[in-house]
């Protein structure tokens, strides 16, 4: 299957899961220099040839039939971006469906942020490090296909020497992930010398807080050495922000101060006491509530973190909502690099991030709630969503519904840690008129998440029951805060083992240029797993579902590319590749 377009036009390139086709016809301009005489003779110069975005093919031109974005280092250097997630959440290319760590709070992959080309999502969005894949973020996310997605905050910015955005699919050349394109983050090749930079950032109101360092050491120079070894640290760390910190900014001054806002961002219903008037099916189980009682029939007091207002216990959680969580992280980057002839040179390279964010989070809320889902039990669970008939707390003649705020158990934060490793060998060279190039390499992600002060259901359920747990005096009941309190801890990583090899030359020349052709084949082995907690998958957290994922598989591609110019200033592209996995064909 093929299909040819101009290049003022957006290029398509066939894909699928097995195997992708394409052809491009493309316009670009053409720049001629002429002298006159007939004794001038050009210098003699060794041409090197590279590999562009899009295409397997090193050539000299690096303009080529993709519709090819570079970002340069310096470019990103005046753009005054910190991160490679800030660099390229500020592409217009970059539309909805990513992932973000500073909104990823209740997410089933908190603490990672992704590019998402085209809005067709990050999973169909393929993000290659010096052009080789990068392993998925651990833990499995079942929601709007992110289960796939690479984790740009595991990235360093200080060594990236440019990013190559592709904004068209380009499934024929790399696969089916990259339906909606392709970004190639490629880092420096060598350094010599010694670099050592940060910088500082922060607002008027000394919110917004970001500190950044780095630190680069590099020894040899390859054109006179033969070799070249360097390594760089980065330290970032980003304050909370919280939403206190910046109502000035979202709300003017009369709105903020509104006896209405003042009230209404607090909410009620969250602590028992507060009577409301209320449906309950006893049938099914189901629990509404229609409105509260008035303030004469409320509680004396509120439960500690309460404020009353109007007669009425309500609870402020914008106090705890941050806009922007803390995060820390840590990048070591290392890379030697030899030339061993003139075509022949290898190199080696290792690197390794550690991130840690935390969200804070309100303590829980409970009680007319629902169902959530038990793994372990294969059905819907739900917490008890009434008070009996002498309960303490109830001081009526009918069961009554009942939601509360566990302030006694804690604040319900988060924390994600993230760490990646990635090792990587290549060998390449010219032989013959044939550029070949091959790799090993081996990436890895992990990640642990705690959820701090959940509930534990059926603990909590039996106590309701039975009239030992105090709503009131959680601390004179029975059972008390610390027997109906657990942390959670989810557990995930992914690992890719690859070994690739490929080659191109010009096949022959035409009038109107070589005719370049390239093959090349990878063999992948991937694995994935990721653990919720035990009491997760029991459906025993109360609210809480789990997200699971265990299995290896191996891919084997094949691929070939041919560039053909049909005119001086047009050029087709025909590219072709076939994907074997282990696991579905």
């Amino acid at each position: 299957m093929k299909h040819l377009k101009l290049k003022v036009l957006p290029q398509a390139l066939l894909s699928t899961l097995g195997m992708g086709v394409a052809a491009t016809l493309a316009f670009a301009p053409v720049a001629i220099a002429q002298t006159t005489g007939t004794n001038i003779k050009p210098a003699t110069q060794k041409v090197e040839k590279i590999e562009v975005t899009g295409s397997n093919i090193k050539r000299v031109d690096s303009e080529t039939a993709a519709p090819i974005q570079v970002i340069t280092r310096e470019e990103i250097a005046r753009s005054g971006k910190t991160t490679v997630t800030e660099l390229l959440r500020s592409l217009p290319t970059n539309a909805g469906g990513g992932l973000n760590d500073i909104t990823g709070a209740n997410s089933f992959s908190s603490g990672a942020s992704t590019v998402s080309l085209r809005g067709l999502g990050s999973a169909a969005t393929l993000v290659l490090l010096n052009g080789r894949r990068i392993a998925p973020f651990g833990p499995a996310d079942p929601n709007f296909g992110q289960s796939a997605a690479t984790n740009l905050d595991a990235l360093p910015l200080d060594v990236v020497d440019r990013v190559e955005i592709l904004k068209d699919g380009a499934s024929a050349i790399y696969g089916s992930e990259a339906i909606a394109g392709v970004v190639n983050i490629i880092l420096r090749k060598d350094f010599s010398g010694v670099l050592v930079g940060g910088n500082f950032s922060i607002n008027k109101d000394s919110e917004y807080q970001i500190k950044r360092a780095t630190a680069t050491l590099g020894y040899g120079d390859l054109a006179q050495d033969r070799y070249n070894v360097f390594v760089n640290y980065e330290r970032f760390e980003r304050e909370t922000v919280t939403a206190n910190a910046v109502e000035n900014y979202v709300l003017r001054p009369e709105l903020r101060d509104a006896a209405a806002y003042q009230t209404y961002r607090r909410f009620t219903s969250s602590f028992s006491g507060n009577y409301a008037r209320g449906l309950y099916d006893s049938v099914t189980g189901a629990a509404t509530i229609i409105a509260l009682l008035p303030a004469a029939s409320q509680p004396a007091t509120c439960n500690p973190g309460a404020v009353k207002i109007s007669g009425i216990c309500r609870w402020d959680n914008v106090d705890r909502f941050d806009v922007v969580p803390k995060s820390n992280r840590d990048s070591l980057f290392a890379r030697g690099s030899y030339d061993f002839n003139a075509n022949l040179s290898g190199s080696v390279e290792a690197g390794f991030n550690r991130s840690a964010t935390y969200y804070r989070g309100n303590p829980q809320v409970y009680g007319d709630f629902g169902t959530w889902y038990s793994s372990t039990q294969q059905r819907l669970v739900n917490l008890q969503e009434f008070l009996p008939v002498g309960h303490p707390n109830n001081p009526f003649t009918t069961p009554i519904i009942y939601r509360h705020r566990f302030t006694e158990v804690g604040n319900g934060d988060r924390e994600t840690v993230a760490e990646a490793t990635r090792v990587l060998a290549t060998l390449k060279g010219t032989n013959a008129n044939i550029d070949w190039e091959t790799g090993l390499l081996y990436t890895k992600n992990t990640a642990k998440v705690t959820q701090f002060n959940q509930i534990r259901a059926s603990v909590l359920s039996n106590a309701i029951r039975q009239g030992t747990y105090n709503f009131f005096s959680p601390s004179t009941g029975a059972v008390k805060p610390a027997d109906i309190r657990i942390d959670t801890k989810d557990n995930a990583d992914s690992s890719f083992a690859i070994f690739d090899a490929k080659a191109s030359t010009e096949v022959f020349q035409t009038a109107n240029g070589p005719v370049g052709l390239a093959v090349g084949f990878e063999h992948r082995k991937e694995e994935r797993q990721a653990t919720p907690d035990a009491e997760k998958l029991k459906g025993e957290v109360v609210g809480f579902g789990a997200a699971f994922a265990e299995g290896s598989r191996k891919v084997n591609s094949f691929f070939g590319e041919l560039n053909i110019p049909l005119f001086k200033d047009a050029e087709m592209q025909l590219a072709a590749r076939t994907d074997g996995y282990s696991d579905c064909g």
